[in-house]
C-alpha cells in the first residue's frame, strides 16, 4: 500500500538524519579516526506485530536479529534488577 511505503520511507529518512546528527556531534570524541557506518536502520521494531531486521545478506539480517535479541533480553533483566538506563549518547560513540 502507497501509505505504508510512504511512511517507512519517512521513518528511514528521519532515522538516518538522527544518526547523521549523532556521528557528527560525536565524532570530536573519538581518539583514533572514525569512519561513519551506513545509517540505514538494521533493527526495525513495528508495535503489535515485532522485530524485523535487516542486512545486504541474510548473513546480515541474522547478525542486526541475533544481536537485537541479545539486547532485548539483557534490557529485560536489568529492568528485573532495578531499572534499565542506557548510557549517553556521546559515551556510546
Amino acid at each position: 500500500d502507497a501509505r505504508l511505503r510512504a511512511r517507512v520511507v519517512d521513518a528511514v529518512r528521519a532515522y538516518r538524519q538522527v544518526y547523521d546528527a549523532y556521528f557528527e556531534a560525536n565524532r570530536g570524541r573519538a581518539r583514533t579516526p572514525v569512519t561513519k557506518l551506513d545509517a540505514t536502520p538494521r533493527v526495525v521494531l513495528v508495535p503489535g506485530v515485532g522485530v524485523f531486521s535487516v542486512g545486504r545478506t541474510k548473513a546480515d539480517a541474522r547478525i542486526a536479529a541475533d544481536i537485537a535479541d541479545h539486547t532485548i533480553v539483557a534490557k529485560a533483566l536489568a529492568n528485573d534488577l532495578g531499572r534499565y538506563t542506557a548510557l549517553a549518547d556521546g559515551d556510546l560513540f
